[in-house]
């Protein structure tokens, strides 16, 4: 995930917590604990992560690729303050066969495993006012 940032929201009495993953950079000021306002700039948008000394690039593999870098933000809504799967668990197989949390991806449906439907929850009555 590279450089990550969770934050915790208490949403009508709800806990839930955002992810925002693959960050170039982290707010320098910013530590655990700290009130983030709305609106307020936490960290930019990069492609640090993957295991690739924090870069990844556009192509077959990422890591020895020269073209453009993919430059993106990784966006999670979860019910726990964690990398991996909120629910626990061996839920995701690597591809020689072993079984490990889920990091930013389920096997199906990502709500079984502790996750938001981001675009559904933003658009629920929880942010109507």
């Amino acid at each position: 995930m590279g450089n990550t940032i969770i934050i915790e929201h208490s949403i009508n009495g709800e806990k839930l917590y955002s992810l925002y993953a693959h960050l170039s950079l982290i707010k320098t000021n910013l530590k655990e604990g700290d009130i983030i306002n709305k609106g307020e700039i936490i960290g930019q948008v990069g492609n640090s992560g993957y295991g690739c000394e924090n870069y990844w690039r556009i192509g077959k593999d990422g890591c020895n690729e020269t073209g453009k870098r993919d430059t993106h933000l990784h966006f999670e809504l979860k019910k726990a303050p964690v990398l991996e799967n909120p629910e626990g668990g061996d839920a995701c197989q690597t591809p020689i066969g072993d079984w490990r949390f889920c990091y930013g991806y389920t096997p199906d449906y990502p709500q079984d495993y502790g996750y938001y439907d981001p675009t559904a929850f933003l658009f629920t009555k929880l942010f109507q006012n």
